[in-house]
């Protein structure tokens, strides 16, 4: 299933993975898995990246590598990479979870590479 539109901004856009069963792993896990304060943290990064060009500020956007970047909000990741060919610059978010070490959760990451490599095949 093609992503769907998120959010829109001057200078990039926010697509979401939607999967098979029209599940959308980014919103279940905005909506159910976080606080109303993280809730507005992470707002509040979107809204940065999607006025902001590159590079991004360290503390709100990290590769972590294959790919694959992280946007950073406290301990919330929301795991995403960029669309192959699109005429904007132009994120993918996949996934989401608390960070709970220094690196990201192999799982999560393998999650967001499965992702990646069925929206942006090679």
């Amino acid at each position: 299933m093609p992503p769907c539109l998120f959010r829109e901004g001057p200078k990039a856009v926010f697509f979401v993975y939607v999967d098979d069963q029209d599940r959308c792993p980014v919103i279940d896990f905005i909506d159910n898995d976080i606080t109303t304060e993280e809730k507005r943290r992470l707002i509040r990064r979107f809204e940065y990246l999607l006025q902001t060009d590159p590079p991004y500020n360290k503390e709100y956007f990290r590769y972590e590598g294959k790919g694959i970047y992280a946007i950073k909000s406290n301990y919330v990741r929301i795991l995403c990479f960029f669309l192959r060919d699109a005429p904007r610059r132009t994120l993918v978010l996949t996934n989401g979870f608390k960070k709970k070490s220094q690196k990201a959760p192999p799982e999560e990451l393998k999650k967001a590479i499965r992702i990646m490599n069925e929206i942006n095949p090679k």
